[in-house]
């Protein structure tokens, strides 16, 4: 659905940043900002600032930042689109609706309706696992599971009675037709019955807060053990994840990858709110697209027997080859996290997280077991597997790192393991054309702007400076719109040295002269760009961390000084280049002007 941005402008106007973030986190006043303890990530300093004048935040702690949509993005790790519904719905205000074809509005009529009668069920299945004593709760209570977790995850009870929810969602109206969709009733020539009987009830909520499905383990023996929900248009187990609503909001920068719902739910319930598990199948890309979306690092925490060692050997390539960063957490002498936590507890298990082995070199680990290294030619095979694994790596660079560390592990020679991996090479040298390291349309392009971006690392200490004069001016300009005319009469953008400062500044002064003020509007024109968006920010809460005071005005006028001096240096270089006397000589006599008199904002 397209927004028009006029009606993205009066969303983000109706919606204040500071009560806004206030409804999801503490702030206290300081001075004329607000500050809090980031949400993004740990700390126990608060570096969290936010500004009701420019509407943006900052974190000076990990660098994230943005407007009101930003915030709402990150923190509920939704879309644009879904921020601006969010919003939307916040501030009353009414989004165009889609036209709709007859076969796509019964469809969505469908879903709406079977998300109704999950909602139902859940709440059926958890006011049964109230009602004590009953043989659901005693299994959560054998488990250690509290009631606050119970309650948070929904948890529930099917009961022993076979027809119970049938029946129930009969006297609620709804017909066998739609039950027969849910999935959650049976129907056959023996009769009606319900799918999940005796058994505790995990309901399964998508990252939007609806309950898409079921998973039931049965209580007592009995096959299968675990049931899911099957696959209908609202559920699709290659395509969600359980514990997903919960997690996407952690402020960790990866996910504890799990095998099941208990083991989330007890990783939840010890403080390991980044816990997430697949839904009773094998990892799929669907899976870890949606992986991706919140988080490019995982840790791995199968069970430790030889079910979850294949089932992680399995997962790591799908991983990796959408870019995943892949550990491995080490669970033994325990089977699972579930029984690890209550073993050895929390700070043990954290202790396994930040030890967790990088996946390559787990795999070589456990590619280990399946060789006799005493027999000579059992080690011999071992190497070379190895060294076949090593040549997957496409990057010399990468895949010399790697050698290095497994030859230290597993003890073999490096020269050893070098001469086995250029011998299944044949000797070969890469064969590669040999390209300029400049690019070659852009040395011969005549036109480039001298005011071109450089990257920070390749700068001159007389450039960071200038850079750090350019920063201060579009920060002061963004906090007090009465220096607007003043700054706007002593520099123009292109006396700037950067190009993404030089579009800032452009467009603030674009925005003031349309006479509006809330300069962290501008943000909402990098939508698709996390990292412009990051670099905006940073640049107009320069004034949220430094304490400028009294000194604002001598400083704003030493730093456009510095900036045009540097500019005018520049634009005298090229003129003496270019032998045009003319322009030499005009700009000699603005620099000696401009030393003599200095800048003076009014």
């Amino acid at each position: 659905m397209f927004y028009p941005q006029d009606l993205i402008e009066e969303i983000r106007s109706k919606n204040d940043i500071v009560e806004v973030i206030s409804s999801y986190m503490k702030l206290q006043r300081k001075g004329a900002n607000y500050t809090g303890v980031c949400p993004f990530h740990n700390e126990k300093t608060a570096s969290f600032m936010v500004s009701p004048s420019k509407q943006i935040f900052r974190c000076f702690g990990c660098g994230v930042g943005g407007d009101v949509y930003s915030f709402i993005r990150k923190y509920e790790n939704i879309d644009f689109k879904e921020a601006i519904k969010v919003l939307a719905e916040r501030a009353g205000v009414s989004l165009p609706e889609k036209e709709y074809s007859e076969e796509e509005r019964k469809s969505l009529e469908l879903r709406n309706l079977l998300l109704e009668i999950n909602s139902k069920v859940a709440r059926f299945y958890y006011h049964k696992i109230m009602q004590l004593p009953n043989a659901g709760m005693a299994y959560f209570e054998k488990r250690k599971l509290n009631n606050d977790t119970i309650r948070n995850f929904a948890l529930g009870f099917s009961g022993n009675i076979r027809g119970e929810l049938h029946k129930y969602l009969k006297g609620l109206g709804y017909s066998d037709e739609i039950l027969k969709q849910t999935g959650l009733v049976k129907f056959s020539e023996k009769g009606t019955y319900d799918t999940f009987w005796n058994r505790v009830i995990f309901p399964i909520i998508d990252v939007h807060r609806n309950v898409i499905g079921f998973g039931g383990r049965i209580l007592g023996e009995g096959n299968p053990k675990y049931l899911n929900s099957p696959e209908s248009i609202i559920f699709k187990k290659g395509q969600n994840l359980y514990g997903l609503n919960f997690a996407k909001s952690s402020s960790e920068d990866y996910f504890l990858l799990c095998e099941g719902y208990m083991d989330v739910i007890a990783l939840h319930q010890a403080g390991f709110k980044n816990a997430i598990a697949s839904l009773g199948t094998a990892l799929t890309l669907g899976h870890v697209r949606l992986i991706k979306k919140y988080k490019q690092k995982i840790i791995i925490t199968y069970d430790s027997d030889n079910a979850g060692v294949n089932a992680a050997k399995k997962a790591i390539p799908i991983l990796r080859e959408l870019g995943i960063s892949v550990r491995v957490l080490n669970m033994k002498p325990f089977k699972d996290p579930d029984e690890f936590i209550v073993n050895l507890g929390k700070e043990k298990f954290l202790e396994r997280i930040e030890n967790a082995k990088n996946a390559f070199l787990w795999e070589i680990d456990i590619l280990k077991t399946d060789y006799d290294l005493i027999d000579p030619e059992q080690k011999t095979l071992f190497y070379r597997e190895i060294a076949d694994r090593l040549l997957l790596f496409d990057e010399n660079f990468e895949r010399e790192n790697y050698m290095q560390s497994v030859c230290k592990e597993q003890n073999i020679s490096y020269e050893y393991m070098k001469n086995l991996i250029d011998l299944k090479q044949g000797n070969k040298k890469d064969i590669s054309v040999n390209k300029n390291v400049a690019n070659k349309n852009i040395s011969q392009n005549k036109n480039i702007s001298p005011n071109k971006s450089t990257s920070n690392n390749k700068l001159s200490a007389k450039e960071k400076e200038i850079l750090k004069s350019q920063g201060f001016i579009i920060s002061m300009l963004s906090e007090d719109i009465s220096l607007y005319e003043s700054i706007k009469k002593n520099i123009s953008p292109e006396e700037f040295i950067n190009d993404y400062y030089i579009e800032v500044l452009t467009k603030i002064y674009k925005l003031y002269e349309n006479g509006k003020t809330e300069v962290g509007s501008i943000i909402n024109d990098y939508i698709e760009d996390e990292k412009m968006q990051n670099f905006v920010t940073k640049l107009l809460s320069i004034g949220l961390s430094e304490s400028v005071g009294e000194n604002h005005k001598r400083m704003l006028e030493e730093s456009i000084f510095t900036v045009k001096l540097y500019y005018l240096d520049r634009e005298r270089i090229k003129a003496a280049k270019s032998s045009d006397m003319a322009r030499l000589q005009e700009i000699t006599l603005s620099q000696q002007e401009l030393k003599k008199k200095g800048i003076h904002l009014e």
